[in-house]
């Protein structure tokens, strides 16, 4: 990835991946939970962490991207490539897809409010209208407005990203 990086934007993607992570681990920490695994991977992070309330996974869930957007507004003057990664990182994990950290708390919610199999239909119909219209704003763009292939390319690699996730989720 950083040999294709004729934008310059690897350094401040990875920075802004790094501490999306760190807001994860020092609210876990902060609310006493014991972290039992972190396994890094090209498609992302995931933190295995003892059991928590559904209050706990929602706050949790939540703190890599204010991370994110709080970076992104600190640092939009003096690091502006940093702030445009760490806003597009924090916007994408907010998604309310699951595994994403919007889909965990959106799930948290859900489980805190109804029955399982209630929560779980709610958060399958929110899933696929967000999946629905990611693919419908990238025919959009890519047909009505002339942008090229870009946001179709772009839209199937977040598709692909979801898609993995879930599967490494089951």
């Amino acid at each position: 990835m950083y040999c294709g990086n004729p934008l310059g934007l690897f350094w401040p993607f990875l920075w802004a991946c790094v501490l999306h992570e760190l807001g994860h681990v020092v609210l876990i920490l902060w609310m006493g939970k014991r972290i039992e695994s972190i396994r890094l991977g090209l498609l992302g992070a995931v933190i295995q962490t003892e059991p928590m309330s559904y209050r706990q996974e929602i706050i949790c869930a939540l703190a890599g991207p204010t991370v994110n957007l709080v970076c992104a507004m600190g640092f939009r003057e003096q690091f502006p490539e940093f702030a445009i990664m760490s806003l597009f990182l924090g916007g994408f994990n907010l998604l309310p897809v699951y595994p994403l950290d919007g889909g965990r708390a959106l799930q948290a919610c859900f489980f805190q409010c109804f029955s399982e199999k209630k929560a779980l239909c709610l958060q399958k119909g929110v899933q696929t209208g967000v999946l629905a219209g990611i693919v419908l704003f990238a025919i959009w763009a890519s047909c009505v407005q002339h942008y090229g292939l870009w946001p179709a390319l772009i839209g199937a690699g977040v598709l692909f990203r979801l898609d993995a996730n879930m599967r490494d989720e089951k």
